[in-house]
């Protein structure tokens, strides 16, 4: 698998916690982030190959020839346990990318996939780092709740 990537996606920083982490003797600042993004039922190759064609029904096609019909529409959301390690993540913030965060060596994790009938998916995702002070209030005062621009690259690795 390739990995998980996002070009410039707009998504919802829907939760930000900061905490410490131990690192042997040393405490280090840390930071968890939640984001939601509505992404089309295509999307979900990017966590496995399989994936649409278990939510979705390929012998129910709508006019396009795409699947959009749940094969188990009482099905509550699934949790994915893949981890992206190493991830860059970048929060694109203004007009001019001026304030762009770059989070370096992300871990991004803690899938929560809600499809949905007609074909698109609910995706809800962490993202763990080890922020910079400047980071860390940005995330917390000013884009908390909003809708923000998120690319991530996977690892070279």
């Amino acid at each position: 698998m390739s990995g998980l990537r996002f070009n410039e996606r707009e998504v919802t920083l829907a939760h930000f916690n900061a905490r410490k982490e131990k690192h042997g003797d040393e405490e280090v600042e840390a930071a968890d982030l939640k984001f939601e993004v509505d992404v089309p039922m295509t999307d979900l190759g990017m966590l496995h190959p399989a994936l649409q064609e278990v939510l979705y029904d390929p012998e129910k096609l709508d006019a396009g020839g795409a699947s959009t019909t749940l094969r188990f529409p009482r099905l509550e959301p699934l949790k994915w346990a893949e981890e992206f390690s190493g991830s860059e993540v970048v929060v694109h913030w203004g007009m001019t990318g001026d304030g762009d965060l770059v989070l370096a060596e992300a871990v991004v994790d803690k899938f929560v996939i809600a499809p949905r009938e007609g074909g698109s998916v609910a995706l809800t995702f962490r993202v763990q780092f080890r922020p910079t002070p400047d980071q860390a209030g940005a995330l917390a005062t000013t884009l908390l709740g909003e809708k923000v621009r998120l690319s991530i690259r996977p690892s070279a690795a």
